[in-house]
């Protein structure tokens, strides 16, 4: 009985872990994006 429940404790960690990783890979891409593209009107904006 006790490695059925340990086994459901990993599986649910393992799903909270994978959805926590993958929200956070969507926030830092489109943190990522939005300094870039600021930095770029930047570079614009001094080569003229």
């Amino acid at each position: 009985m006790y490695p059925v429940i340990a086994l459901i404790v990993l599986l649910v960690f393992t799903w909270i872990v994978a959805m926590w990783a993958s929200c956070g890979e969507n926030e830092e891409h489109d943190d990522v994006e939005k300094p870039e593209q600021s930095s770029d009107e930047h570079d614009h904006r001094d080569a003229d």
